[in-house]
């Protein structure tokens, strides 16, 4: 059985990240995916449930790795793919990023 801290903490995580969060920020701007830098999503997008992509995009000039992420409200898993699509398309070749 759950505890009743457990409980009541995961529901502020919910209404934080859902919420208040993502889905607050795709209301205020009228959209319904959102992009951030990669893995700067992670906790919020993990807590709430929602559908995550990554997009590697190439490497920065001390040759690192970066990219993106797009999310979007939990459910919309085939929204994320698509605009995913759509940016890959777009991006076209890409760096590849050699240790």
């Amino acid at each position: 059985m759950l505890s009743a801290q457990y409980v009541a903490e995961r529901q502020r995580d919910i209404v934080l990240s859902r919420d208040d969060g993502i889905d607050a920020a795709l209301a205020a701007g009228a959209v319904q995916v959102l992009l951030a830098p990669m893995s700067a999503a992670a906790k919020c997008t993990g807590k709430a449930g929602a559908p995550v992509l990554a997009i590697p995009l190439g490497v920065d000039a001390d040759g690192l790795p970066f990219g993106v992420t797009l999310f979007a409200a939990r459910g919309a898993d085939a929204l994320v793919l698509q605009a995913g699509a759509w940016i890959e398309n777009l991006i076209g070749e890409r760096m590849h990023w050699q240790p």
